[in-house]
């Protein structure tokens, strides 16, 4: 499947992370929200999430934090939204991203990106 990034506004994004996220619920604000969407069917296939960092030190201007990254499971579909995250946030002058995953997740789409 290929996919594209599609805009989306945070309350579609909040109603995908309460269909298809494992354990975390909606957000309340953000400044970057992305979806991935099938390339043919335009059926949204991930949703992610990136605003402020919520850690008042690491909240320097220059540093963005992913908040949610959401799929259905489509093959490449979170780094393929890390991705697009990081290449948004730097087009609006960002220097820095982070984000933190469970201790039981292997982080495998973050070392792909």
């Amino acid at each position: 499947m290929s996919l594209k990034i599609v805009p989306c506004f945070l309350k579609e994004a909040n109603a995908y992370i309460k269909q298809w996220h494992r354990h975390n619920g909606p957000v309340i604000t953000a400044r970057i929200v992305l979806a991935a969407a099938d390339a043919i069917t335009g059926e949204i296939q991930g949703v992610g999430i990136a605003g402020l960092p919520r850690a008042r030190a690491l909240d320097d201007g220059n540093t963005l934090e992913i908040y949610r990254c959401a799929t259905q499971g489509a093959h490449n579909a979170c780094s393929f939204l890390y991705g697009a995250l990081w290449r948004a946030a730097r087009a609006i002058g960002y220097t820095s991203m982070i984000t933190y995953t469970l201790s039981r997740e292997p982080g495998t789409s973050l070392r792909a990106v």
